[in-house]
């Protein structure tokens, strides 16, 4: 919908707004896939654009984006284990790389789980989609 072929659009925007500010802070106000304004508190808002600014942020992407951090930090251990063997070059860049994937993958997993956390919360209460 668009304000020109909806009239109605401006007035349900500012209900919304007033039922937002009705409701308190702490919560977010933002337009859902149906093109309404929602109030939506952290927990139903899930991965938004604030905070990291994570650019990927639906569940099956960020398990995905946590699949390939998992699948580099192991290919730095075998790399560790390898140069350790061996006797050659600088073996504690693979434990230090699998460190910093790990990390990164364990963010990504947890963001996975809050985002799906989110869904099902938005779901329960019928909300739609934030438009992030």
């Amino acid at each position: 919908m668009t304000v020109a072929k909806d009239p109605d659009r401006a007035r349900r925007d500012e209900e919304a707004r007033a039922r937002h500010r009705a409701l308190g802070g702490g919560r977010i106000l933002a337009r859902g896939r149906d093109g309404e304004l929602h109030s939506y508190s952290p927990e139903e808002y899930g991965n938004s654009t604030h905070g990291l600014e994570s650019q990927v942020r639906s569940v099956w992407g960020m398990t995905a984006l946590a699949a390939v951090l998992v699948v580099l930090a192991l290919v730095c251990l075998v790399a560790f284990v390898v140069s350790f063997g061996a006797g050659g070059g600088p073996a504690w860049l693979g434990i230090a790389g699998a460190v910093v994937l790990g990390s990164f993958a364990w963010i990504g997993g947890k963001a996975a789980m809050a985002e799906l956390r989110a869904k099902a919360l938005r779901r329960r209460r019928g909300l739609p989609d934030p438009i992030k």
